[in-house]
C-alpha cells in the first residue's frame, strides 16, 4: 500500500510518490471530463473522479488535506464544464 503523508504536489494536483498509474488515471479523467460535450459524458466523468478520489481516501493513499485539495480542483472542472455546456447551449438555441 501507498500512503502519503505530506509532500508537494505534482504537476496534477497530486502528492509525490504514487504510483504512475494513479497520475495517469487521474489526468485521464480530468481531460475527459475537460473535454465532455454533453451532459450524459460530464455527469459520468465527474461521478467517475468523486469515486476515484473516494477510493484513494478510503484506502488511505491520500491523506485527507489532499482527498480536499482534490476535490476543490474536481469542481473547478466540473464547474467550467458545465458553464461550457451552456455557453455551447446558448450559443446553438439564444434566448430571444
Amino acid at each position: 500500500m501507498f500512503r502519503i503523508k505530506e509532500s508537494a504536489p505534482t504537476f496534477d494536483g497530486l502528492p509525490r510518490g504514487l504510483p504512475e498509474e494513479i497520475h495517469a488515471t487521474w489526468r485521464g479523467a480530468l481531460a475527459a471530463l475537460r473535454a465532455a460535450t454533453d451532459p450524459l459524458r460530464v455527469a459520468e466523468g465527474y461521478h467517475f473522479c468523486c469515486g476515484f478520489l473516494q477510493a484513494l481516501a478510503d484506502a488511505r493513499v491520500i491523506e485527507p488535506i489532499w482527498y480536499t485539495s482534490l476535490r476543490s480542483q474536481l469542481l473547478e472542472v466540473w464547474v467550467e464544464a458545465v458553464n461550457r455546456l451552456n455557453q455551447d447551449a446558448h450559443d446553438i438555441y439564444p434566448l430571444r
